[in-house]
């Protein structure tokens, strides 16, 4: 990623706002409604924080 500055982007954390914001917004019946392993598969380390937040 080229930037003229030297601000950085931590996609990492702009990829769990899309998710939370997903979540929050009426992507909990989608995501729950998913299997588990599938669920882990796609959310991989962060599975917790994911279930934590629909929870």
């Amino acid at each position: 990623m080229w930037k003229e500055s030297r601000e950085l982007v931590n996609l990492d954390t702009t990829t769990l706002v899309a998710i939370v914001s997903g979540i929050s917004n009426g992507g909990v019946g989608k995501l729950m409604a998913a299997p588990e392993a599938e669920t882990r598969a796609r959310f991989k380390c962060n599975y917790k924080f994911i279930i934590d937040q629909v929870a």
